[in-house]
């Protein structure tokens, strides 16, 4: 495995400094030469207008200031922008970066405020200065979204709308970057065009995506047509898979969630190779560009995003990945596996003569040409016509014609695809400049031991795909080779801890060339990585190096055999003469053997016991009749005989055992116990199960009446099994990825019997006693009517699958419609559940005090596992272990150059030419955040410390930190991005600070925020989420303001305010002006009455109780 090495809180912390100082260190120089510009130019000290003229780094740079703790000057910069920020401006700005910085700077600082200190305006979040700088800039943007297809134009003016001239195309991002922004302006304000233009346009583009399932760079907003179509996931696209799930996780929506899962999965199937990400043919799935952006980084902070919760990561071995080397200067992990599949995928059927299908369909193809479309696949060609169309039609079903696409003429058109690219090359340098070139001696004393173990994990079992490889030719040819003598040389160098290996062997008897082969070699004599020179041997497992690794065996065996024979003694040497052996025993003569096979079964009837005799009658012995335990069972035998008689068949026990059957007023809806199930069978079942848990309004209040006996109801077991309780929400919430659905569906539907702890099993034992004892301790607080009514099982009306058995109803006058929790505690994320001891209960015990237990439950992003349990999939993404293995990638690159290029050739490892700049982006640190914060490996604090060091020694200036324009040489160019001071140094300084706010998403309501308006407000709890532009949005605090202001998707807000009756009233807060009084009340008026007066109600779902709600979900 590669793991990082650990560093010390001490490193940590100074890095986390350093980071701090860098940060001002480019913040003090714009506000010294360049404001009020929009950007610094580092070199010249100097400022310039880049993609507005209004001051874009201070307000991209504003909530950084308040991660790091400086609240004075964010207080002081926001002053400054309400003051002299104004929109009102003849100049024509870029749609999609005034959305992302400055809508988005600005949403972000406004829900920040309170945090900062700053007294916010009565009705905040709803209401502020900062929110309607936000909205007017929104406003401004808004034009250019009037187009045929909902897409926006890609530059607006920001006082006369759309430019004359403005051409209608716009890159894929472009059109799909604003619902995180817009649908927070519409959650805050109410106003719902914002929302609805965002979903248009990510409609607009949903619909123009091709039969693969992919999207483009660029269309034409106004006809619809792509006008490139190169699909990838780097510069021009990014952001719109980013804004899918993130816009589905901000505002629960399983429609974009729907649509991100479905482009994740085309992105993995046509453009990963490897743990790269190539662009690809929009239609026809063709590799256009085997290249690498700089912002393609962005992509293993994305995977593992849905999922809010630590997992261990676990890398891929040493054999399998190559080596990432960590040097200095060499450090550009080349694996041959790499390189081999980029340039093998990029071979298309065009490529291979007769690897297409001539004709129109498959029948009509010949033998001839069915074997060649298999043959080009590595499949067999066997059988007659029939089985061969069989063959290539399930290949063509299964997605198995590209996949296992192979050159089977020798690599001969692998070579010419690569003279076409440009990257053939003689010696191949990027693969072999770390295999020393001189210094190796046929000494192989120190060579560690090489079985043919060792061949075959090396040339079989490190293969990613067997199909991609004649696994077997390399081994029989290669052992061929070595007995015919076509290995000529071996030699050996031990040096750094590591052995190589270098030899020459004839490819054949006829050819004079001889093909130099290299091995790596780990001390354990594992081969790490291997090369050769021939066309085939790319990936190091060619005919050559097997060969050689059989002539390395073959030599430690003689070595070994010399050591042994050298080591004896003539008379320590067994003996080996034939000597015959001694008679043992008497010898039977053949006459007298048995030849009779033994009866074995004998001695098991005599061993059973005989029946008991019974008298004789007319002078014979009659066994006695088979008695039966009860007359019901005699006369279901006698029936079961009747029946075998009449129908003439035998019917087992097995299938006619009686089985319980609980007389209900419903089948049973839960699918039947199977393992394993397919995905199509599973999906039936699911409708089935969907079809009968969604009731109505009138049922709903049925069950909850018949269901008052709960535990002791065969009712209640019958309704609770198909759904999701607080008894299994937080074993559905923490599946792993590896769970398979069968696990989950049990979970969920309840075929294992739920653990029932000492307390749970007490509690029910002991209910009618504490609730006994809950009215004395009323009683003597001088409550004397109070009253706990029995409840049964309460189904959700808008999400059938969700259901709560609360303990009781409460109607409690003394409550004066009132109910308390303590600080630091939400109701929707990390409740408390107040309860009576079982000790205090016991007789003899003068007073009752009340305790509370925390109870964990799903964080309200992991609710959307539940749209998607039924799937075939095991969880929704979060694919952690690709993610870290794709980094590496990624991180190597960046060790090799220094920092990462804008274009990256993946198969000569070489900068693109004219794109070989870095402008200080983030998109590196901001994975290596995300994947540490899920896998506290360090190795991911080394990548940010690499990336420090890196742009500390060649990007900083005397006035700030410079674009760096050439990464081979290092050169600098006069320009400072305003993403470095709010995203570079931000992500660095969060993966470095472990105890900022922004990661304190534990569920706790944030003290220094006031909740306001909504009972789902709580600022703070949810955590916090970043839009592309890392400006955190609040999630608790946009859900602040009244829920009928958010009205474009309510019934798929799958959240704990669906669970509150339509008809109930609006929960008021009563706020204590005492910052020091942590104390928090709200104010409501129930649904239900009891004796014409109000009572309090509590009740659990998913594990959280939602005191004072007007309905039971």
């Amino acid at each position: 495995m590669i793991w990082g090495e650990c560093m010390t809180k001490q490193e940590i912390e100074q890095y986390r400094l350093k980071t701090k100082s860098m940060f001002y260190h480019g913040y003090d120089s714009y506000l010294r030469h360049a404001y009020p510009y929009d950007e610094l130019k580092p070199l010249s000290c100097s400022g310039q207008d880049t993609w507005g003229s209004y001051s874009l780094t201070l307000i991209d740079a504003l909530d950084t200031l308040l991660v790091l703790g400086n609240t004075s000057e964010f207080q002081r910069i926001t002053n400054l922008l309400e003051l002299t920020l104004d929109f009102d401006m003849d100049i024509n700005v870029s749609v999609f970066e005034t959305n992302i910085r400055v809508v988005g700077g600005l949403l972000s600082a406004h829900l920040l405020a309170p945090r900062a200190g700053i007294t916010v305006e009565e009705g905040w979040p709803c209401q502020g200065p900062l929110l309607r700088l936000a909205v007017d800039a929104a406003e401004r943007l808004l034009p250019a979204f009037d187009t045929p297809t909902g897409m926006p134009y890609g530059t607006v003016n920001l006082r006369y709308g759309i430019p004359p001239s403005e051409t209608p195309i716009t890159c894929t991002a472009g059109c799909g970057t604003f619902i995180v922004e817009f649908g927070t302006i519409s959650a805050l304000t109410g106003d719902q065009r914002f929302m609805d233009t965002a979903m248009k346009a990510l409609e607009g583009l949903w619909k123009s995506r091709s039969k693969l399932g992919l999207v483009g760079n660029h269309i034409d907003v106004v006809s619809g047509k792509w006008t490139a179509q190169d699909a990838g996931i780097g510069a021009g696209v990014d952001s719109y898979f980013e804004y899918l799930l993130k816009g589905g996780i901000l505002f629960s929506s399983p429609r974009l969630v729907d649509m991100f899962k479905e482009f994740y999965d085309k992105v993995q199937q046509y453009l990963k190779i490897s743990d790269w990400y190539v662009w690809v043919h929009m239609d026809k799935g063709q590799i256009t560009m085997p290249i690498f952006q700089s912002l393609d980084a962005y992509w293993p902070g994305l995977q593992p995003f849905s999922k809010r919760a630590a997992v261990w990561v676990r890398f891929a071995t040493l054999e399998a990945l190559g080596i990432v080397w960590r040097d200095s200067k060499n450090m550009v992990d080349k694996s041959n596996a790499t390189v081999r599949d980029a340039l093998k995928v990029i071979l298309t059927e065009e490529d291979i003569p007769g690897a297409k299908i001539p004709r129109e369909t498959v029948e009509q193809c010949s033998v001839v040409q069915l074997k060649r479309w298999l043959l080009c696949r590595g499949a067999k060609t066997t059988g007659n016509k029939k089985a061969l169309i069989t063959r290539v039609q399930d290949y063509i079903k299964h997605g198995l014609d590209v996949k296992y696409l192979r050159d089977p003429d020798g690599g001969l058109h692998l070579l010419r695809k690569k003279a076409q690219l440009g990257v053939l090359e003689e010696e191949e340098p990027q693969l072999n400049q770390f295999f020393p070139k001189e210094g190796y001696k046929p000494d192989f004393k120190d060579l560690p031991k090489i079985a043919f173990g060792t061949v075959w994990q090396f040339m079989i079992e490190g293969v990613e795909s067997k199909k991609q490889l004649s696994t077997a030719k390399p081994l029989v040819k290669g052992f061929n080779f070595f007995k015919s003598g076509h290995v000529l040389y071996i030699g050996h160098l031990h040096q750094n801890g590591k052995h190589y290996v270098k030899s020459q062997v004839l490819p054949s008897m006829k050819k004079d060339k001889v093909y130099s082969c290299f091995l790596l070699m780990s001390s354990i004599g594992c081969v790490l990585k291997a090369h050769c020179k021939c066309p085939a041997g790319i990936d190091g497992r060619c005919n050559h190096v097997a060969s050689t690794l059989f002539a390395l065996e073959q030599s430690f065996k003689e070595t070994k055999r010399k050591n042994s024979d050298a080591a004896e003694s003539c008379t320590s040497k067994p003996c080996k003469w034939n000597v015959p052996g001694k008679r043992k025993g008497p010898v039977t003569p053949i006459s007298e053997m048995s030849f009779v096979k033994h009866d074995y079964a004998k001695e098991k009837k005599a061993k059973r016991p005989k029946l008991a005799s019974c008298p004789a009658q007319n002078g014979t012995c009659v066994s006695e009749k088979k008695v039966w335990p009860s007359e019901r069972l005699q006369n279901f035998h006698k029936s079961l005989k009747e029946y075998q008689m009449k129908s003439g068949r035998a019917v087992g026990w097995t299938h006619i055992l009686p089985q319980k059957v609980n007389n209900l007023e419903e089948p049973l809806i839960s699918p039947i116990k199977c393992h394993p199930i397919s995905a199509d069978e599973l999906r039936v079942r699911f409708e089935k199960v969907k079809r009968n848990i969604n009731f109505d309004e009138e049922k709903i209040k049925k069950v909850e009446e018949q269901t008052r006996g709960q535990s002791n109801s065969n009712l209640w077991h019958h309704h609770r099994q198909p759904r999701i309780t607080a008894t299994n929400c937080y074993r559905i919430a923490v599946q792993r990825e590896t769970t398979s659905p069968t696990k989950i569906i049990q979970d969920v539907l309840g075929y294992k019997k739920p653990f029932q702890s000492k307390y749970m099993q007490e509690g029910l034992e002991m209910e009618d006693r504490i609730i006994a004892a809950y009215k004395l301790l009323k009683q003597g607080e001088g409550v004397t009517d109070i009253s706990v009514e029995k409840c049964g099982f309460f189904i959700s009306k808008h999400h059938g699958l969700l259901g709560a058995s609360p303990d009781g109803l409460v109607c409690d006058p003394s409550a004066e419609d009132t109910s308390t929790w303590s600080p630091g505690f939400s109701l929707s994320r990390k409740p408390l559940r107040t309860v009576i001891s079982l000790s205090e209960v016991e007789p003899g015990n003068k007073s009752l005090t009340k305790h509370k237990t925390p109870l964990g439950v799903m964080p309200n992003s992991d609710f959307m596992v539940v749209l998607d349990l039924y799937d075939e999939k095991q969880t929704l993404w979060g694919d952690i272990g690709a993610a870290s293995r794709t980094l590496q990638k990624y991180h190597s690159v960046w060790r090799h150059f220094g920092f990462i290029p804008e274009f990256y050739q993946i198969a000569s490892g070489e900068p693109y030419s004219g794109r070989a700049g870095y402008p200080l982006r983030p998109e590196l640190i901001e994975s290596a955040m995300y994947l540490y914060r899920a896998t506290k490996d360090p190795y991911f604090l080394e990548v940010g410390r690499d990336m420090l060091e890196s742009i500390e020694s060649s990007a900083r200036t005397p006035c700030g930190y410079a674009t760096i324009k050439d990464v081979k040489t290092h050169e600098q160019e006069d320009r400072m991005e305003s993403f470095f001071l709010a995203e570079t140094t931000k992500y660095l300084y969060l993966l470095f600070d472990e105890h900022n706010f922004i990661h304190q998403s534990n569920g706790s309501v944030d003290q220094q925020i006031r909740p306001t308006q909504s009972p789902s407000c709580n600022p703070g709890s949810a955590g916090y989420l970043f839009n592309t532009e890392a400006h955190p949005i609040d999630i608790g605090a946009i859900h602040c303001c009244s829920p009928s202001r958010l009205t474009y998707i309510p019934d798929e807000l799958f959240r704990t305010r669906d669970m509150i009756a339509e008809n109930s009233q609006e929960l008021n807060y009563e706020i204590n002006e005492d910052l020091n009084n942590e104390d928090v009340q709200k104010t409501f008026t129930g649904a239900y009455t009891c004796k014409e007066r109000p009572f309090h109600k509590r009740f659990s779902v998913l594990g959280a109780f939602f005191e004072g709600s007007d309905e039971a979900p």
